[in-house]
């Protein structure tokens, strides 16, 4: 009998220090989870930020390129070189010699 009463508040130690363990376990992944959410968050901040900022070089981009292409005319062609194309013009293509593998039985 004596046994019995040794073994059960043993037993009740090693329940109460389990459930401290899983409090203390539990309370540090609360903070990991909260300091990862947080950190997310601003981390999302910065780069619609970074967005933002990209967004608004591509259109001053687009529009100095919208300007610089009312520029082009004739004229500017000309003086740089371009003449103009014969009415029967022949264009060649070139295609590059390449070895494929096929494993059909087309020769395609």
């Amino acid at each position: 009998m004596t046994t019995k009463a040794l073994l059960i508040p043993n037993i009740e130690q090693k329940i109460i220090g389990l459930l401290i363990l899983i409090l203390v376990s539990q309370a540090l992944l609360y903070v990991y989870l909260v300091n990862s959410s947080i950190f997310n968050v601003v981390a999302r901040k910065e780069q619609e930020e970074m967005i933002s900022l990209t967004e608004t070089e591509i259109t001053g981009l687009v529009s100095e390129y919208m300007a610089l292409s009312e520029k082009i005319t004739l004229e500017l062609a000309y003086e740089r070189g371009f003449v103009d194309a014969p009415a029967k013009g022949v264009f060649a293509k070139v295609v590059p010699n390449t070895l494929t593998l096929s494993l059909l039985d087309n020769e395609s």
